[in-house]
């Protein structure tokens, strides 16, 4: 997301997640809580049980979404019932000069999934299905650390 779209939301995603995280955790949802504590015990401890609430942008040109909010509840092997949260920090990346702002654990370019992208630098080079730009090298800078990607063309 570029940095004005990000400047433009930011404020109302975080009251969403916080309204999101009320609902969740709300007297008028315990009967749902409880059904769901219920289905983990009915299948048994082979299986886990999740009901998630997301809030994703999509970005039609390119048919890619970035999931901002992550949340839910689960039922663990025991049949306990457990808050969830998949949180990622937001960082911004400067991408062809442009300052991009996504989830740590998403590629700034293409926005796919990108679990611990300074650990594994051979996997990073041959991983954005982008297009890439009319350039042959994507620079990215997080906290004064710099890395360089052949773009994908």
């Amino acid at each position: 997301m570029d940095q004005e779209a990000w400047q433009k939301a930011k404020d109302l995603i975080d009251e969403i997640e916080v309204s999101v995280d009320e609902l969740l955790d709300s007297p008028e949802l315990e009967g749902l809580r409880s059904k769901l504590a219920e289905l983990g015990k009915r299948i048994g401890k082979k299986y886990s049980i999740d009901l998630n609430c997301t809030l994703e942008v999509g970005e039609w040109e390119n048919d890619r979404f970035l999931k901002l909010i992550d949340t839910g509840h689960s039922v663990g092997q025991n049949g306990e019932l457990y808050r969830t949260w998949n949180v990622a920090s937001f960082q911004r990346y400067i991408v062809n000069g442009e300052i991009l702002i996504v989830p740590h654990d998403h590629c700034p370019s293409c926005w796919g999934e990108w679990a611990f992208e300074f650990e594994n630098q051979i996997k990073q080079q041959t991983f954005c299905k982008f297009p890439g730009p009319s350039v042959s090298v994507i620079s990215i800078k997080l906290s004064g650390i710099s890395c360089r990607f052949p773009s994908r063309r």
